[in-house]
């Protein structure tokens, strides 16, 4: 009884900090974004990148989420997160957004996304593993959230383009 009542615990503290996490930090740009042909475009804070043919975009509370056409399971998001003090992608993940950077136990790379410096972040442990790129933009960062068993994250990436 003891170990049921701490599992309902553990597991209504983690859809709390979810939800939290969703509501407070999350910006939906919805209304200023298209994706025709494959290409996805934001006009509210200046990119665009290219999905993998195959892939539509779903309905969810992410900025834009997008999954194959051909199952339900895999999960490519973009994420807008406010960043006002231009914190960079170690500050800013360092446990008071929706994870560490010590949870990428695959580790961390530098990279270049669209001219602009990025972190590539390997087998973030979470509720689900994921694959992470996070660009600072300006006052926001952009998180490209990748779930799929065949990750297409690395294909994604080098389609960004910036209008600035």
């Amino acid at each position: 009884i003891v170990l049921l009542i701490a599992l309902v615990v553990v597991a209504g503290a983690l859809v709390f900090r979810k939800d939290l996490f969703r509501n407070s930090e999350t910006q939906n740009t919805a209304d200023s974004s298209v994706l025709s042909d494959n290409k996805y475009r934001n006009e509210q804070y200046g990119f665009s990148l290219i999905m993998p043919e195959g892939w539509v975009q779903g309905s969810d509370d992410t900025t834009a989420g997008f999954i194959p056409f051909t199952n339900g399971q895999d999960r490519f998001n973009i994420f807008i997160r406010p960043n006002p003090n231009d914190l960079s992608v170690t500050a800013f993940f360092d446990g008071k957004n929706d994870f560490e950077i010590k949870d990428a136990v695959g580790g961390v790379t530098d990279i270049s996304v669209g001219g602009k410096p990025a972190k590539r972040m390997h087998d973030v442990i979470g509720e689900i593993t994921a694959q992470v790129i996070a660009i600072p933009h300006g006052n926001v960062l952009i998180k490209l959230e990748d779930t799929s068993k065949n990750s297409v994250i690395d294909i994604v990436a080098a389609s960004v383009q910036f209008d600035n």
